[in-house]
């Protein structure tokens, strides 16, 4: 157990019995959480209120790190004249919004009052009531998920333990049972979305199901193999009508190492069933390029060297990027053959190639802003699938688009037609 021995520093209030001298009355606060660290959050904001919902002194605040091993987190108070309350809430430190108040959207929150005699007492952070922000004179029951009339704070009955939550980790995946070319990709809870995004700074609590990934995009090899066993009813665009296309006919195989491209969404997935798969859902491509529950920037990680890792903004197009095109040497524009070595792979053990350039990628999913109510209809979202009459989804940059689309969060509307800087890579579930 973590134990506090002097929040603050303000013995008006806060206390404890292991300062030495003389053992004071006190109310010893016993935090729990089913949690899981630091996927939830890193602080841990603790305010002692009066009765009217008002900082009880001026120092009654304190924000501390909360890594994981935190909890049970303890600290003592020392009666005073006026009731008292404690709120706790647990939160990530980026996921603040003015003066350092935690997005209530993204935080657990409790709040309770102290009885009137001192001695030990609870409080539990459920993730039951994730999001569910505590008002004046009220807090998130876990059982119903509702706000009810803020209540006394009971004695210890230590029922959570950080990360027990039944949702903290994924079920097992087997990357030796995965089909050939795919591995197994992050699954379990994860934030879908990012703060770091400038038009739409949102990101969810999300919980994905094992599943399937293939390593490399659909390559004109495969997409021919299916053409040609009669599993597809047509072809991609060809070389021969738009010279960016990668694909030559059904029967050239000089390009089959190629990223295939100028493939329609609807093609990209008949090219997916043909193999017993399906495209990814953006949910799933969000996880796999932004490493699970790490969330990293880009698929490689932090490093803002986007050139020297992506095949992005190589343009042959004077009118579009074309800055990483002759940064250390002249580099060839369109898709980049499987063979091809490469920084733009995600952590092992996954190892995904290509999720931040080379080609655009479809994903199953129709287009919606991040602020859509779709994205508050559960918490968390668990595999979600947005489904509706807009446009199709992309995630990821192409050889043909701006650096920036390189970050693992990147998502855009494309039409259903696909360009020469649109791939696809296929999905599949874990059999259960």
């Amino acid at each position: 157990m973590k134990w506090a021995p002097l929040v603050l520093g303000l013995a008006a209030v806060f206390g404890s019995s292991c300062l030495g001298g003389e053992v004071r009355p006190q109310w010893t606060v016993t935090v729990r959480t089913d949690a899981p660290l630091p996927l939830v959050g890193d602080r841990l904001l603790v305010e002692i209120l009066d009765a009217d919902g008002a900082l009880a002194c001026e120092a009654c605040r304190s924000v501390r790190a909360a890594p994981p091993g935190t909890f049970p987190f303890s600290f003592g108070v020392v009666p005073t004249a006026r009731s008292l309350r404690v709120r706790v809430r647990l939160h990530r430190a980026r996921a603040v919004r003015g003066a350092g108040t935690p997005d209530p959207d993204t935080t657990l929150d409790t709040l309770a009052l102290l009885p009137p005699t001192p001695g030990p007492v609870e409080m539990e952070l459920a993730m039951a009531c994730f999001g569910v922000a505590s008002q004046a004179d009220a807090s998130c029951d876990p059982a119903t998920r509702t706000l009810t009339p803020v209540g006394t704070a009971p004695a210890p009955s230590r029922k959570l333990e950080e990360g027990s939550w039944a949702l903290a980790r994924a079920a097992p995946c087997d990357d030796a049972q995965a089909p050939s070319g795919m591995r197994c990709a992050p699954a379990g809870p994860f934030f879908f979305g990012s703060l770091l995004e400038v038009d739409e700074p949102r990101d969810y609590l999300t919980y994905l199901s094992p599943f399937y990934l293939d390593v490399d995009e659909l390559s004109v090899g495969r997409a021919r193999a299916a053409i040609l066993a009669g599993a597809v009813g047509r072809e991609p665009r060809r070389q021969s009508a738009e010279p960016r296309c990668v694909y030559l006919g059904a029967n050239e195989a000089r390009n089959d190492d190629l990223a295939l491209n100028c493939v329609d969404r609807s093609l990209a997935a008949a090219l997916c069933a043909s193999e017993g798969k399906s495209l990814p859902t953006e949910a799933q491509f969000a996880a796999a390029a932004g490493n699970g529950a790490l969330g990293t920037r880009f698929p490689w990680g932090e490093s803002t060297d986007i050139c020297a890792h992506a095949v992005v903004a190589r343009s042959d197009d004077t009118s579009e990027p074309t800055d990483c095109r002759f940064a250390g040497g002249t580099r060839q524009p369109g898709p980049a053959r499987l063979s091809d070595a490469t920084l733009d792979v995600t952590f092992a053990p996954s190892a995904f190639r290509h999720m931040g350039g080379d080609l655009d990628e479809w994903v199953q999913d129709t287009y919606r802003s991040m602020f859509d109510p779709y994205y508050r209809s559960a918490v968390p979202l668990v595999d979600p699938l947005s489904m509706n009459r807009g446009s199709a989804t992309i995630r990821g940059g192409g050889w043909f688009t701006n650096r920036a689309f390189a970050q693992s969060f990147w998502r855009a509307s494309e039409g259903l037609a696909g360009t020469t800087h649109t791939g696809f890579r296929c999905a599949k579930a874990v059999d259960r």
